[in-house]
Order: C-alpha cells, then structure tokens, then sequence
C-alpha cells in the first residue's frame, strides 16, 4: 500500500511505500525520491507526510521524547517551516509577488500542540523550527572559505544531522546563517530558507512605487533609514536618468534601530579599548568575540545578509533584468545579493550602486564574485567625510576594517567603477542628495572606458 503526497523531507509530490503497519502509532512510509521516513500528517483533513519519527534512547527521559517526537506529527507546511508545498517553486513574473511564494496557506499546528503539552506536563519546551528544517537542507554544505559575513564551516553537515543546506557560515559566536547558493537558488530549498529568514525580520517589503521599462531599478536604504517607507529621496535622483524605468523599493528593518541610535558608540569605543589591552577600562579582552557579537552594528549586518537572500531568491524567480542601488548597510545588501546570484549562469543585474557603503573595501576575492552577477558596471560612490562609516563602521570592526564608502574598492576589475564624492558629499547621509550627479558621473566613466575598448 503507497500514496502519493507532498514529503516534507524532499519537499517534492512523490510516492511513499509503506513499510511498517500499526495499529496504536502512526504507519511508516518511505518517500521513494528522498528515502526518508514519513508519517501522515495530523492535521485535519490533510494529505501531506510529515517526516517520520527518529528513534529515541530507551534511557532518555519523558520530557525529551515529546520535545524530539512534536514537530513529526505535522507536515512541513503545518508545523510552520514552510509557507506552501506547491508555491515553493514557482517562478514569479516581477519581485514584488512575493507574496505568492511566501503567504502561509495552513495554520502552524505544531505550535498549539507544543503549548498543550507544555502546559499539560508543566515543561517549558522549546524547539526552534529552523532546527527542524535542518535536516532536510544539509546534505549540500560545502566549505567556501571566508565570506563578507563570517567563516564558512567544514563539517557543518555533520554538525546539524542533515541532508540540505547549500552554505553555512558562522556570523556570530554560537550563531549559524544558512544560506542557499548556487543552482539552489529559486528552488524549494532555496524557498524554505528565505521563508525562514522573512520570519525572523521585524519588517521586510517589496513594493513596485511606478511601472515602467526594464532594468527596473531596486532602491534599499541603510543605517538609520532602512524601514524608511517613502522613496521621494531615491526618486529625486532618478527623474532624469531613469525615469522612466520601474522602480522598486525594499524596506527592512535592522531590529536594532534604537540601539543603534543610542546604544552603538559606546560599546564600540570599549571593545577598541579592550583590543588594544586597557584592561583599566573594565572589558577583559576574553570578553571582547562576545561583545563584537552583540554589538548592534554587527547585529545589523547579520539581519542584511538575510534581507540579501530573500532578494536573491526573488530575483532568480523571474526573467526580469535589475539594476540595484543601495546605501550604507543597503548597499552592503546589494553587495550579498550580487555574491548570491553570481553562482548562477543568468545575469539579472545589470548595473550595481553603492553609497556610502557599509561593505569591506579590501575584500578583492568576494566583489570579484560580486561583479560576476553583472552584465554591466558595479559603481562605488565613496566621501572621505563620512563620518559614520569612520566611526561607528571602523570602530565596530576595531579599526581593523575599511569601508568602500569611505575609499575606492581594491578589486581591480574592468566592471568597477568607483567614484571619489568627497567634493560634494559631506556626510553619511548625503549621498543620496547627489544621486544624480553620481549618476552623471559614472556615466562619464563609462564612455572614457568604452574609447579605451576596456
């Protein structure tokens, strides 16, 4: 006896052969695409396999076989790790029906289960459903060395129990970020880990503010004014050059917007000291990874990668071309984006903006694969007088790291173009004021370039 059913291990519509019959306990099948153990689901009335029980040690406690056996009685998509089995995919005929992708079609049953027995047993139990999503994306890590966001790890696979997840960087002390690259992205797996990201964002739209002519122009602010939902500012820059161009605007939420603003300064100025040994100043130097960790500039920079793969994902969904334009930590967005979707064989990017950027300058090998994604300029505006990035940037890296927003980028590739704005942009948040004449100027370079036949 078979059916036929959404697995919640391969995600696919597949065959699932029973193998072990019962009369008290749910039968076990085995999904015929991915091998894996499943289960039907609990929920009423649906057709889709959860996956199957994992054998548990005879000696461990009461508590810990309902903590590890809850998210099983569910499917993925009624346990709450995935938005919709049929949608995750679909391709998209614009970035801003993302909706379609990521709207949750059935209620999170797993979630009303954990609580009932929580209460019933008085255990607090607690089981993330990203971990549950692990091992269905593990079987694809791969080690890539270092990243723009941390330290690619061997092993990770091994680590999480897995068969899935295409990258996995360690941006934090105890804090791991999946990341879908490669052909993963615009698939289910890639799917699953932008749903999962677009969970854990405060704020996180796409919205088209005009239509017009491809390449549409994506616009994503940064430090301070990144859950900024009016685009007048970007649009001002835009009337003459690309006006008639669509237009889009990405708003995110760094989650930390107040700690920014007044919390920043000072626990970067201590961690500066700590690393340069003033213990006088009360921050042991052993305390220092845990501080960096926490600082909210760091924090921030961790919440833009994953504002990067959702953006990634949506972009390979469609057969649209793009120019992204970012500012501070949006353009280190741009930056992540662009790394994501290099991996692909498709060029959706045509030309890339940096103001102001919050990215490293001296990371040659990342915006080498950066400039990979473009079939057309990647253009650095930097302002030596900007005085964020000199402080707040630099101090949260302890000095140790220069910002493109500040110098040129290192990278020496025929597709960079960096502008020196230092004559007329006076501050971090002045590089939009002068979006046009950046524009202007870019433009300029690019002629100079094309007499040389570069």
């Amino acid at each position: 006896m078979a059916k036929i059913a959404y697995c919640s291990w391969c995600f696919t519509k597949t065959r699932h052969k029973l193998i072990e019959e019962h009369t008290l306990k749910s039968n076990i099948y085995q999904c015929s695409q991915c091998e894996g153990l499943t289960q039907e689901c609990k929920a009423l009335q649906c057709k889709h396999m959860a996956q199957g029980s994992k054998p548990t040690e005879q000696a461990a406690p009461y508590w810990q076989k309902v903590k590890d056996s809850l998210p099983d009685l569910f499917c993925a998509e009624h346990n709450g790790s995935i938005p919709n089995f049929k949608t995750l995919k679909e391709k998209l005929k614009d970035i801003d029906d993302y909706e379609r992708i990521y709207s949750q079609k059935s209620s999170n049953w797993s979630s009303y289960v954990k609580v009932g027995a929580a209460a019933i047993g008085g255990l607090a139990i607690s089981v993330p459903l990203s971990y549950k999503m692990a091992p269905s994306l593990a079987s694809l890590v791969k080690p890539v060395g270092k990243t723009a966001s941390g330290v690619a790890l061997e092993g990770f696979a091994q680590l999480l129990r897995a068969k899935g997840a295409p990258l996995a960087m360690l941006t934090s002390p105890g804090t791991f970020t999946l990341v879908a690259i490669g052909s993963s992205l615009g698939s289910a797996n890639s799917a699953i880990v932008a749903y999962s990201y677009l969970k854990d964002l405060d704020k996180f739209s796409l919205r088209k503010i005009k239509d017009g002519k491809e390449p549409g122009i994506v616009v994503i602010n940064g430090f301070l004014t990144e859950d900024d939902h009016d685009p007048k500012d970007w649009q001002k820059g835009l009337k003459t050059n690309y006006r008639k161009h669509a237009l889009y605007h990405l708003v995110w939420d760094s989650g930390q917007v107040s700690d920014l603003k007044e919390g920043l300064l000072k626990p970067t100025v201590n961690a500066l000291l700590s690393s340069l040994g003033k213990a006088s100043f009360g921050l042991s130097t052993a305390l220092l990874p845990a501080r960096l960790a926490s600082n909210p500039w760091v924090m921030a920079t961790h919440r833009s990668q994953k504002v990067a793969q959702i953006l990634a994902d949506l972009i390979a969904r469609t057969q649209k071309k793009y120019i992204l334009m970012g500012h501070s930590l949006g353009a280190r967005i741009v930056m992540e984006t662009l790394e994501l979707l290099a991996t692909k064989d498709k060029k959706w990017i045509t030309d890339a903006y940096l103001l102001g950027a919050a990215f490293p300058r001296k990371e040659k090998e990342l915006t080498k694969l950066a400039t990979g994604a473009l079939s057309g300029h990647l253009i650095n505006a930097y302002s030596k007088h900007d005085g964020i990035l000199k402080t707040l940037y630099q101090g949260a890296h302890l000095y140790r790291e220069e910002p493109s927003g500040l110098k040129p980028l290192l990278c020496k590739d025929k597709k960079i173009i960096n502008i020196n704005c230092s004559d007329f942009v006076k501050s971090h948040f002045d590089f939009k004021n002068h979006l046009e004449k950046i524009i202007k100027e870019s433009q300029k370079s690019r002629s100079f370039i094309a007499k040389l036949g570069i």
